[in-house]
């Protein structure tokens, strides 16, 4: 291993607290003998797409809570509580595997909770940062909890603009492709408008921000992992936006947007913040991805992205165990 041993049991159960969000289908409350209110939350999984928790859609009772912003509304609940009842608190992993990785990549993208400590970065706070003469980020993340994403072997990624890569190369896909599949960058696969699912989360995200490019910038300064299985290779089906787009395995998929990212952001010469993993040995199986040395260090992990580059002297984006 290139990386430390870990185990889990050199982690003390009582410095943890894992919460499991159930983002609840409408057939949920009926086949079960659980007891639910009236008026829990649920979120369509059959229409007008498969499980739309993911993509951020509103509820199906009230109609006006999204998904992501529930999860916001999870991490400022623990930082409210923060004094009080986590005073030791360090770190806020929100982790995925699969759909789950669809979920929290999408959500890192496009959450604007104060709890990411970017909330300077919206283009009204930012000007009046200028104008005020802040220049405090270092102190003001010297005590911050620190939020971090895990995107792990995501079947699809939400783009950053409308290149893909086609034949190894970063382009604009040629006018036939587009044509026969003209939702391949609206969202959930990119930032367009349209697609298949109305989330108005996302509109709303979108319209803090003089541009996208602001929302860009932000997401490539967040903590987040990618974490992928080398086994993960087999072919996926399920639309033309996936398949004929984002490549052909969901380890494809992964290593294809990580490399999007790195070019993006060398493009405005600057380095990506983002760290892709690939675990050797698995395939697409959360307990085994998670439990992996690679897995563990990313959750618990007290190196984070340059550091881990600069202690172990490797490049992180072909990790391989």
């Amino acid at each position: 291993s290139v990386l430390p041993h870990l185990s889990q049991h050199e982690y003390d159960p009582n410095s943890i607290l894992v919460l499991s969000p159930w983002f609840l289908a409408p057939t949920d409350t009926t086949n079960t003998t659980l007891s639910f209110p009236n008026n829990a939350l649920k979120w369509n999984d059959v229409g007008p797409i498969a499980h739309t928790f993911r993509y951020g859609a509103n509820d199906s009772f009230f109609n006006k809570i999204s998904s992501y912003r529930a999860m916001d509304e999870m991490v400022e609940t623990i930082m409210r509580n923060k004094d009080e009842r986590f005073p030791l608190l360090e770190r806020i992993v929100v982790v995925g595997h699969s759909a789950g990785g669809q979920f929290v990549q999408r959500w890192a993208l496009t959450s604007s909770s104060n709890v990411w400590g970017d909330d300077l970065e919206t283009h009204l706070q930012q000007q009046q940062r200028e104008l005020d003469g802040l220049r405090q980020n270092e102190n003001r993340h010297k005590n911050a909890v620190q939020l971090r994403a895990i995107v792990a072997n995501s079947r699809s990624f939400a783009y950053l603009d409308a290149r893909r890569f086609l034949n190894g190369t970063f382009q604009l896909p040629p006018k036939e492709m587009m044509h026969s599949c003209p939702g391949y960058d609206e969202w959930e696969w990119g930032l367009k408008p349209g697609g298949p699912l109305a989330v108005s989360y996302i509109s709303n995200s979108l319209s803090s921000f003089h541009s996208k490019q602001q929302m860009i910038d932000r997401y490539m300064k967040r903590n987040v992992i990618y974490l992928a299985g080398a086994k993960d290779d087999t072919t996926v089906t399920a639309s033309c936006e996936d398949d004929e787009f984002q490549g052909r395995s969901r380890l494809e998929r992964s290593a294809n947007f990580y490399a999007a990212l790195n070019i993006l952001s060398g493009e405005r010469g600057e380095s990506v913040r983002h760290v892709r993993l690939v675990v050797d040995g698995v395939g697409h199986d959360h307990t085994l991805m998670f439990q992996s040395d690679l897995g563990l260090e990313a959750i618990f992990g007290d190196l984070f992205l340059e550091e881990i580059e600069d202690e172990l002297e490797i490049d992180v984006e072909e990790v391989e165990l």
